[in-house]
């Protein structure tokens, strides 16, 4: 997840970038329509935001479900310190 996360930021990550190549400098002005460009900028920066939010969702209500499921094998079997440090590490994660 945490990979797919930071491939997903690369439009974020070098917005700077975008911006510069996205408004034309003042030789292309009447070549390239900036308002279409920026138009289509904030497009896919709108997509890449909603596609990271599902993500992300996704992966909290997983994690949110082991934890639940952890929990209620942890009250079964209290002794048990290998389940015990995996439900730490799963609420860790959420």
């Amino acid at each position: 997840i945490q990979e797919l996360l930071r491939v997903m930021r690369t439009i974020d990550d070098r917005i700077v970038h975008e911006l510069n190549t996205t408004i034309p400098t003042a030789s292309f002005v009447g070549k390239i329509d900036a308002g279409q460009t920026c138009k289509e900028l904030y497009q896919s920066l709108m997509d890449a935001h909603t596609s990271r939010e599902r993500i992300i969702k996704n992966c909290i209500a997983q994690t949110s479900s082991v934890v639940k499921t952890l929990r209620e094998e942890r009250e079964k079997a209290q002794d048990d310190l290998a389940l015990l440090k995996q439900l730490r590490k799963e609420q860790t994660k959420v």
